[in-house]
């Protein structure tokens, strides 16, 4: 349970309008004509307020902030000098609507503290049962790195040179049978950094070569469950680059092209690699469900799925980008996201050509 499913259930008091996470929260008094009638920006929602408030430009006062990297805002309310701040036409003909929209700095304060503590407890007793209900299987990662360390031997006795060529060479069991136990592998990774963002920071420095990885990724996650081809993955430029990341640096290409793959719908998943003088910058392109633009941050939380890919495919939880974003910033890194409307759909599903794009580069404890 998130949040905004938290205060929809009407467990926690909601006094004025409220937007938690890109969506609209019930609450006590409904919005002012004034931000359904006048407002088309909404500059309220755009991450720019603060705790202590700031007005919009139809003169109400709006509050904003962030509880476990949810945005929760607090708008269409009215400060004390509110009316020196309205336009007078606008305080004459909303007259009766402005009515009970009081709101200082010093009473959002404490709601949100209280709204932010009631979270915290929340969460800490999810992740003690969580915690608990994991314990019994504390050896099961390591299970899975023998999995794969057998896989890979299986494949290393294939005809050929190369591990390309290897590869290649295996039968369609040997390679579903590869790619289970990699996907095994890295899936109890990325629960280690769902459940503690900190343990991304953890393990070795050691050097990697993205080009390298991120080629041998593709050849896995192209594999279908039978075992064949399922999808086409371009590699575009020459880096031979090799950086010093940690070992969670891994989770960040796994996670942007497993989603390209998982959401494309049309055409080749295109990955790009951009050599600049300190760093390689990687991007990972495909045609998807359209990101809203108020979306382009919230995929990143924790438990959040873009709206349209939710519709796409119920086969997902929100574990990825949240994990991949804790890996981009333990790696020095960030992780960026555009999609561009195609202006159509598929399924009723509006499609964009999605691009998900880090900078790979040498990272210190």
């Amino acid at each position: 349970m998130n949040l905004n499913e938290i205060l929809k259930v009407g467990c926690f008091h909601v006094p004025w309008p409220t937007n938690v996470g890109g969506e609209e929260v019930e609450s006590k008094i409904f919005p002012s004509r004034i931000c359904t009638e006048l407002c088309k920006e909404r500059e309220c929602l755009n991450g720019g307020g603060t705790l202590l408030g700031r007005t919009c430009s139809f003169g109400l006062s709006y509050y904003q902030g962030n509880i476990d990297e949810c945005l929760v805002v607090c708008y269409g309310t009215l400060s004390e000098n509110w009316r020196s701040s309205i336009n007078a036409k606008h305080a004459v003909r909303f007259k009766d609507d402005l009515k009970g929209r009081s709101l200082s700095a010093p009473l959002f304060v404490s709601w949100f503290e209280k709204l932010k503590r009631f979270w915290m407890v929340m969460e800490g007793e999810r992740r003690r049962l969580i915690s608990e209900a994991l314990h019994p299987f504390h050896e099961t990662p390591k299970l899975a790195q023998e999995i794969k360390n057998a896989a890979e031997a299986i494949i290393s006795t294939r005809p050929g040179q190369t591990l390309d060529e290897k590869f290649s060479a295996a039968t369609n069991v040997e390679k579903s049978l590869l790619k289970a136990s990699e996907l095994l592998v890295d899936s109890f990774d990325m629960l280690a950094v769902f459940f503690n963002p900190d343990s991304a920071r953890l393990g070795k420095i050691g050097k990697v070569e993205p080009y390298k990885l991120i080629d041998k990724l593709s050849r896995i996650l192209a594999i279908s469950r039978s075992g064949g081809h399922r999808k086409s993955i371009a590699l575009q430029g020459d880096s031979f680059r090799k950086y010093e990341v940690l070992d969670s640096f891994r989770l960040i290409p796994l996670v942007l092209l497993g989603n390209a793959i998982k959401y494309s719908t049309q055409g080749d998943v295109l990955v790009k690699f951009t050599d600049f003088p300190n760093y390689t910058e990687i991007s990972f392109t495909s045609t998807g469900p359209l990101i809203e633009s108020e979306e382009l941050e919230s995929i990143f939380g924790r438990g959040n799925r873009g709206r349209h890919a939710r519709k796409m495919t119920n086969d997902g939880m929100g574990v990825g980008l949240y994990v991949a974003k804790m890996a981009a910033a333990a790696n020095a890194t960030r992780i960026s996201v555009k999609s561009l409307p195609l202006n159509y759909s598929k399924n009723n599903i509006p499609l964009a050509v999605n691009c998900f794009s880090f900078q790979a580069r040498d990272v210190s404890k």
